[in-house]
């Protein structure tokens, strides 16, 4: 049975209250630690190139039928972040759609627990969707190199994951694609923070139905 003593937690209800929404007027948790301002309306399309942004770096880290993830360093900070390129002439009028219906849903989130979107490019080639920089890795592939995890292991990371969900549900936004490689940390080192990722097939949702697409991913 999963055991909320792991977290020290007094009760499960404690761990949505860790999914408040962050806003100017709620910057403070109850230990009164100040949580960052809102960025999320000052997220947009960027004009121009975004070469005269960042320094895209070779090679790619990651790749898929579509397009790639680079590394890019931001040219006035020198911050490190990642940068997800989609080949325009490789998608179809419903994957662009997708695409910036993603972006459009991480404008409006802001939460510990889910990968932050900066800044979007594009160009007559390509989409640019600058994120934070999760090097961590996958927690799918975190949890195949270990031989066994524990339960306290496993209750921190559903702590973080419940509260990511809980925060984008409060939002009525559905994720859609919750799996361990969606999921990433945010570095290497032991205390590393989940980061839940991949908006591609979110959505909004209301109270008036329920939604009847089918989607996901299918492992075959």
């Amino acid at each position: 049975m999963f055991s909320t003593s792991a977290l020290n937690l007094s009760s499960p209800k404690d761990i949505i209250q860790l999914s408040s929404p962050l806003s100017p007027e709620n910057s403070t948790n109850k230990s009164g630690k100040d949580f960052n301002v809102v960025y999320t309306d000052y997220i947009g399309e960027r004009t121009g190139s975004i070469r005269d942004h960042y320094s895209l770096l070779s090679p790619p880290i990651g790749s898929g039928g579509f397009g790639e993830v680079r590394r890019a360093i931001h040219l006035k900070t020198n911050v490190t972040r990642a940068v997800k390129i989609i080949k325009k002439s490789l998608t179809c009028k419903e994957q662009q759609e997708r695409l910036i219906n993603e972006v459009n849903i991480l404008k409006k989130i802001d939460h510990p627990n889910i990968m932050k979107v900066f800044e979007f490019f594009q160009d007559d080639e390509c989409f640019y969707i600058v994120s934070e920089y999760c090097h961590g890795g996958e927690l799918f592939a975190k949890i195949s190199n270990m031989d066994d995890f524990s339960e306290k292991f496993a209750a921190e990371t559903m702590k973080q994951i419940l509260s990511a969900i809980s925060y984008c549900h409060h939002y009525n936004i559905v994720h859609r694609d919750l799996k361990p490689e969606n999921i990433l940390y945010d570095s290497k080192s032991s205390g590393a923070c989940i980061k839940v990722a991949d908006f591609g097939t979110s959505t909004l949702f209301t109270s008036e139905g329920f939604l009847q697409e089918r989607i996901g991913t299918v492992n075959s």
